[in-house]
């Protein structure tokens, strides 16, 4: 087993937070417009986001089957029902987009 999509998703992660933080500084502070500037150009950099992106997915995905595999539905369906949209609007979306290369 290999440990780099486990690395890739973790700089994934600090690259989120990152971007939140720089967003939070705003760009009236040096930090902040250095930071946006910062997280922008990782962000561009697809050969090093993407492993980490779809680690990320695929944590999710589990997460959520886990999630859905211990839920009860027969007491709460409205509950259900609302996971169910959500998931069927997130594929819907983004098989609604076109492949971008």
């Amino acid at each position: 087993m290999t440990v780099e999509p486990v690395g890739q998703m973790f700089f994934v992660l600090g690259l989120i937070i990152a971007t939140l933080a720089a967003d939070l500084m705003t760009d009236r502070s040096e930090l902040g417009y250095f930071a946006r500037r910062y997280t922008g150009k990782l962000w561009r950099q697809e050969a090093v986001v993407r492993g980490g992106l779809h680690a990320l997915c695929g944590l999710w995905l589990v997460l959520l089957a886990t999630c859905l595999w211990s839920f009860d539905f027969d007491e709460r369906p409205i509950v259900g029902l609302v996971l169910l949209a959500a998931i069927a609007f997130l594929v819907w979306r983004r098989a609604s987009r076109p492949l971008q290369r």
